[in-house]
């Protein structure tokens, strides 16, 4: 049968699915690492965001759910000759942060400031925003 004889059935449209919005942009940039033995933590890419180096002193300070680091001049501990930044056992105890454990790092360059999440801060936010996502699309 040729195709101009065939009976053509009218097609269904579809609806435009709703994509989610990208947020704004931010200057933040994420990283992770792990704890290692001595408490020390590297990555290569916030460090460079935050120009800092070997031999810069840090200071911390307790957040609700994070460290936060900054560079001083005073005092302070320095990271050490391989680039890792030493996050305090008392403060890493305080957040139940233990060694090998994975940690998000927030370099905030404006600030000159490092935030250090637990892994499981970072997934319970994750979860939420899931739970909300989901409510608001229907699933």
């Amino acid at each position: 049968m040729p195709p101009e004889t065939v009976p053509h059935t009218p097609r269904e449209v579809l609806p435009t699915p709703v994509l989610p919005t990208p947020p704004p942009s931010t200057s933040l940039v994420l990283g992770q690492a792990t704890v290692d033995h001595s408490g020390r933590v590297r990555d290569r890419t916030v460090q460079a965001t935050l120009n800092w180096s070997p031999g810069h002193r840090t200071s911390t300070t307790i957040r609700t759910n994070s460290l936060a680091l900054r560079r001083t001049h005073d005092g302070g501990v320095p990271i050490d000759a391989r680039g890792r930044v030493y996050l305090p056992v008392g403060p890493r105890s305080l957040l139940g942060i233990a060694v090998n454990e994975r940690v998000a790092l927030v370099a905030a360059p404006q600030q000159g400031l490092l935030l250090v999440y637990p892994a499981r801060v970072v997934l319970a936010l994750l979860a939420d925003a899931e739970i909300v996502i989901g409510h608001v699309q229907g699933g």
